[in-house]
């Protein structure tokens, strides 16, 4: 994928679900619930797949000793769950999409923002398996990138 935009680093794993701390606020600002993420694998050729479910800010009291003022720390963060594992070879088969996590994203690991022609691209690979894709308009979540149907699938016969 080469539109990528890198919004943070992994801060906590928990099973099917990661927080990830956003450093520059106008990423936090721009980004969207249901946005799709790619998490940096530990595995050479993987990449984890991930959907925004909760963009949050916290702020945080730091104290140095009892007669100083706070000083308040403000930490952009994003909850994500993890969808699924995207494979740049499996077998014969080039950039394959399993909705299956193969491992759980590292501590810092880097979380990057699929948008324009990187999430067209990824939405081609989802539904690589039609010959003739139907293109049905654009995403909300990105309006440079193409929406396509399977007509196959949709309406289950062949077109």
């Amino acid at each position: 994928m080469d539109t990528e935009t890198l919004i943070g680093k992994v801060q906590s794993v928990d099973t099917g679900n990661i927080s990830v701390k956003v450093d520059k606020e106008e990423l936090l600002n721009s980004v969207q619930v249901n946005q799709i993420v790619q998490i940096r694998s530990t595995k050479t050729g993987e990449k984890i797949i991930g959907l925004i479910s909760k963009i949050m800010r916290k702020a945080v009291a730091d104290k140095i000793d009892e007669s100083s003022e706070p000083d308040f720390i403000v930490e952009n963060i994003i909850k994500v769950n993890l969808v699924g594992t995207l494979l740049e070879k499996s077998g014969t088969d080039n950039n394959v999409f399993k909705r299956t996590l193969n491992t759980v994203p590292s501590i810092d690991a880097d979380c990057f923002l699929l948008q324009g022609e990187g999430l067209s691209k990824f939405m081609n690979i989802i539904s690589s398996n039609s010959e003739n894709p139907l293109k049905i308009g654009k995403y909300t979540i990105s309006e440079m990138s193409d929406a396509n149907l399977d007509g196959n699938k949709f309406l289950g016969l062949p077109i």
